[in-house]
């Protein structure tokens, strides 16, 4: 090698080593941002079921990989738990993922906090706001509730929607087809009556739309054994009356399997109010009609039972033994005026002891004087149709003691003498 050829390659050594101080120098910190929490389905979990919890991260400059763990907290600050980052769609993207149980149907918060395995490569950040997850029975914004359904019965189908504030609509499908057009959801239920002559299973579904953000939807579906009826319902009225005397009032307790009656109602000789029935009349029939309900595998069914009506039993505002306001041996009969109920007059006669005791009576009051034992009768005529007669009788004693419906004498023990 010729002196010039060794200067040429000396130059060129000292050329490369002064560049390298530049190649060589620490490069600029990458700061890990923009660390969010979400969950599959994004939002959502289901209720009594694990569900998984992805946080991602990023570091700023978009070359660095952000190697360490994500902590996963509540709202509160409570930790649940950590895992490892994993590569993201990028270098500059990771991600961490945690199993959680959800117990109850609510909505959930959570944040997350990065925690770099280099802090002179990467700096740790925090989620600046929380993610919130709703949990739901199915894991979906829309749930479907559908009863036992039997063949020609109408039954309704229910949507709920999760949260219960969402605004939107649902429609209903079988199986895959549409069932009912777009029903506006109220309160976070929507309803739609459905009837069907088909046999088996079917599928029923229901999708559901946000009013104004077609991003957020939901579909769910169940499958329903559709049975044959039961046949009409039979209702039993209780008690199992087979008359009813003219101004009497029974309350009747009517049952069915298909649900509650929706209609109860008199014609004839009486009336319904509720489930009480009046006779009004006293003589003829009275029918009861209660309609039962479509329910339970029941078709819809009307029963009718009839009352023979009888003739009302008179009454009176008479006064007991133990009521009466002695005078000497005056006694008062009666209070107020000297009717029955049903505004008929009141004789008086006695008709044992007629030598020990007299009556006197007018419209406003009935009196006996008792001068010894003697029985007393009322009578009333009856109303044709209505009323059946009136009869009341006292018995009468002297002294004047009540005892057991009949006036004795008063026991008076034997006097002793004083001891000696």
């Amino acid at each position: 090698m010729t002196s010039f050829h060794r200067l040429a390659a000396l130059l060129g050594v000292i050329t490369t080593l002064a560049v390298l101080p530049i190649l060589a120098a620490t490069p600029a910190q990458a700061t890990a941002t923009n660390t969010v929490t979400v969950i599959n389905p994004p939002g959502l979990a289901t209720v009594n079921s694990y569900n998984t919890l992805t946080a991602s991260v990023t570091s700023r400059d978009g070359v660095t990989a952000p190697v360490g763990s994500i902590q996963f907290r509540t709202a509160a600050g409570e930790v649940i738990a950590a895992a490892r980052t994993q590569r993201g769609t990028t270098i500059a993207d990771g991600t961490a993922s945690i199993v959680w149980y959800a117990a109850e149907l609510k909505s959930y918060s959570f944040s997350a906090i990065f925690y770099p395995e280099d802090g002179a490569m990467l700096n740790g950040s925090q989620t600046s706001t929380n993610t919130s997850v709703e949990v739901t029975p199915n894991g979906q914004n829309v749930q479907i509730e559908v009863p036992q359904i039997y063949r020609g019965i109408t039954s309704n189908l229910i949507a709920t929607t999760y949260p219960t504030t969402l605004q939107g609509s649902v429609a209903f499908t079988i199986n895959g087809s549409p069932l009912s057009a777009s029903i506006t959801v109220k309160n976070g239920i929507a309803t739609f009556p459905f009837v069907t002559q088909s046999l088996g299973w079917q599928d029923i579904g229901v999708s559901f739309s946000q009013l104004n953000n077609p991003n957020v939807f939901g579909v769910t579906h169940m499958w329903v054994n559709v049975l044959p009826s039961k046949g009409p319902a039979v209702t039993t009225f209780s008690p199992p009356l087979t008359e009813l005397a003219n101004g009497q009032s029974q309350l009747f307790e009517i049952t069915s399997p298909s649900g509650p009656v929706s209609s109860f109602t008199a014609a004839g000789g009486c009336i319904a109010i509720g489930l009480t029935v009046t006779a009004t009349s006293g003589n003829g029939e009275c029918t009861l009609s209660a309609n039962a309900p479509y329910g339970q595998g029941y078709e819809g069914a009307v029963a009718n039972t009839s009352l023979k009506l009888v003739l009302g039993t008179q009454t009176a505002k008479t006064l007991s033994l133990s009521e009466q306001q002695w005078s000497g041996r005056n006694i008062d009969l009666i209070t107020g005026d000297n009717r029955t109920n049903a505004g008929m007059g009141i004789n008086w006669k006695v008709i044992k002891g007629e030598a020990n005791c007299s009556t006197a009576s007018g419209a406003h009051f009935a009196r006996a004087r008792i001068l010894g034992p003697c029985t007393i009768q009322g009578t009333a005529h009856g109303v044709a149709g209505l009323w059946a007669p009136y009869v009341v009788t006292q018995v009468f004693d002297t002294p004047a003691r009540a005892v057991s419906g009949r006036q004795v004498a008063q026991y008076q023990p034997p006097r002793l003498p004083p001891p000696s």
